[in-house]
């Protein structure tokens, strides 16, 4: 039996005494095992008794025990690191990679980077997720969240060499009902074809700006706040540059950003009658809001006899509208114009660049806003929206 003694000291507390084996190789040639004795104090007896079994067993299976003080301590940030890189490694796409990376650096945020990786634990998990907010679409993310936090426990259990100290998985998710279920499945929609967009902006009224904004958003690919926020000073007509400006009402975090215009595009702004500072102002010169658009956008998806999977949400299964979100009708004409870039060869990162997806400083800085005529992927771009056929010409050969 492996050996591992206890005894109790003078000053009252209690020695463990054992040997670990090691191999070592003679200058002949032969190889030897050799038994070092080791021995750690520890203050009450239970606490080395508890040693004591830890040691027998850990000699019995490897012939060496590392006590748990000695251990070295894994931090939160470097099992979380280490969890990434794994799954970067893997087969995963890189969109799915992204996801699961930010959903893990969430809770990261919350334990603290130097929080032991040791200390993940159920009420650990129950302290995380009543920090995440429940309401609405936000109760599903808080799902992605923890059981991503629960994938990861268990990556790591299975890794005892290299995550010592780490507990039995323990799951939340799914535990109790109507708190920590999982989400409803995601719903699909297709992207309308550009036959299908030209339809529906025959469909808005000209007398009005909403066809006006349609067709900067086929051209462009932009948000519907990006559209409603540009101004007239930020389109170079005669260079066929178009400056996105960071910061826009209600648009999400893009950096500020140079875009060449499309041909078509150019050609109808030329025509268009500047009525004040905005491109698309209301009467009295505010910016318009975007949900403005929703209902002549939805009206003219139906008189185009577009099928609606396409450019709005069905209902649930309780017959309620739910969230729209990318099931906005403005935002189907976006999705319309990402899916024919892709469709006609355009690469993944110029076609990210055109819409805003996935920017990081260094990408933008490749398109300097002072000359962005000058950088490696502006021609790129412009051949990229050669691609968007003119209105009323897709199909045709």
């Amino acid at each position: 039996m492996a050996s591992a003694s206890i005894e109790k000291r003078p000053n009252g507390k209690w020695l463990l005494r054992w040997r670990d084996e090691t191999t070592i190789q003679e200058p002949d040639g032969t190889v030897r095992k050799i038994r070092k004795p080791k021995k750690k104090t520890y203050p009450t007896k239970a606490a080395a008794l508890r040693a004591q079994a830890q040691a027998r067993l850990a000699i019995a299976e490897s012939g060496c025990f590392v006590p748990t003080a000695d251990r070295p301590t894994v931090t939160m940030e470097t099992l979380v690191l280490d969890y990434v890189q794994s799954l970067q490694r893997s087969d995963y796409a890189e969109a799915t990679v992204r996801h699961r990376d930010s959903m893990i650096n969430a809770f990261l945020h919350f334990s603290g980077d130097d929080a032991p990786a040791s200390s993940l634990s159920l009420a650990l998990l129950e302290e995380y997720a009543a920090a995440l907010p429940s309401d609405g679409r936000k109760r599903g993310t808080r799902y992605r969240k923890l059981s991503e936090v629960e994938r990861m426990w268990e990556w790591a259990a299975d890794r005892p060499e290299r995550y010592p100290g780490i507990g039995r998985p323990r799951r939340l998710t799914g535990r109790r009902r109507g708190r920590f279920t999982a989400p409803a499945p995601v719903v699909a929609l297709d992207s309308p074809s550009w036959v299908e967009v030209d339809r529906m902006i025959t469909h808005l009224d000209q007398r009005v700006w909403h066809r006006r904004v349609a067709m900067v958003q086929r051209y462009q690919g932009l948000r519907i706040s990006q559209v409603l926020s540009l101004r007239w000073d930020d389109l170079d007509l005669d260079s066929g540059v178009m400056l996105l400006r960071a910061g826009a009402r209600g648009a999400k975090r893009s950096p500020t950003r140079s875009l060449p215009i499309h041909p078509g595009l150019l050609a109808e702004l030329r025509a268009w009658e500047p009525q004040g500072v905005l491109v698309m102002p209301r009467a009295d010169g505010r910016p318009i809001r975007g949900d403005a658009v929703v209902e002549p956008f939805r009206r003219a998806w139906r008189l185009a006899k577009v099928p609606v999977a396409k450019w709005d949400k069905p209902l649930d299964q309780d017959g309620s509208a739910g969230q729209r979100a990318h099931g906005r009708p403005s935002h189907a004409i976006r999705a319309a114009f990402e899916s024919g870039l892709l469709r006609a060869g355009v690469s993944r990162p110029i076609a990210s660049l055109l819409t805003g997806h996935a920017l990081d400083p260094t990408t933008a800085a490749y398109v300097p806003q002072s000359t962005p005529e000058a950088s490696p992927l502006w021609q790129d771009m412009v051949d990229a929206l050669a691609t968007v056929p003119l209105i009323g010409q897709a199909g045709r050969t």
